[in-house]
C-alpha cells in the first residue's frame, strides 16, 4: 500500500486530533501499511487479528472520502421498545 504526501500528512494530522480510541488505531495501521509493514506485522503490533487489518485496510482502498472510512460501525443502543410504547411511557411520565 502507498499514499500520497498529501494523503499521508491528513491521516497523521488527523490521528493527533481524534480523541476515539478505535479511529486512532484504523489511522496508526493505514499509516503503518504505508511504510512497508505487512498485516500480519501491524496486527502483532496492534494486537488486532490479520483480518480486521485486511478489512481496515479494503475498506480505505474502498471509500472516496475519509470520512466515509471513518464513520462508525457502530450505531448505539437503539432501544427495544416500539413506538407505540415509548408514548405511553412518555404520556405516564408526563403525567405526573
Amino acid at each position: 500500500m502507498k499514499l500520497t504526501a498529501q494523503e499521508r500528512e491528513e491521516l497523521i494530522k488527523l490521528e493527533k486530533q481524534i480523541p476515539h480510541k478505535g479511529v486512532s488505531t484504523r489511522i496508526k495501521i493505514i499509516l503503518a501499511l504505508d511504510l512497508g509493514y505487512a498485516a500480519n506485522e501491524v496486527a502483532k503490533l496492534f494486537l488486532l487479528d490479520e483480518d480486521t487489518i485486511t478489512k481496515w485496510k479494503r475498506l480505505y482502498e474502498q471509500s472516496k472520502y475519509l470520512s466515509d472510512w471513518l464513520g462508525t460501525e457502530n450505531n448505539g443502543y437503539q432501544g427495544r421498545l416500539a413506538k407505540e410504547q415509548e408514548r405511553m411511557i412518555e404520556d405516564r411520565a408526563f403525567c405526573e
